[in-house]
């Protein structure tokens, strides 16, 4: 369990992370084209309606990996505690 000051902590960073975030963002948008089509065809990640074009067969194996790669870190936190 976190202490109070640690809480504090995380959640005062919060706003500071997000305006890098969009300071970034932003210096992208002005770098060039591919950015700017990139950024207006996701429309912000994570929010309802969000799409990105189909991009033909998914890739079993890749994903397979990645996602054990990610399982095998849970599991050693979990097994390490």
């Amino acid at each position: 369990m976190a202490s109070r000051t640690a809480s504090w902590f995380g959640v005062a960073t919060l706003p500071f992370v997000y305006r890098l975030i969009l300071r970034e963002e932003a210096n992208l948008l002005n770098r060039g084209d591919s950015y700017r089509r990139y950024f207006e065809t996701v429309r912000g990640y994570g929010l309802p309606g969000a799409t990105v074009p189909a991009g033909g067969a998914g890739q079993l194996v890749d994903g397979f990996t990645g996602e054990t790669f990610i399982w095998s870190f849970a599991i050693g936190m979990a097994y390490s505690m």
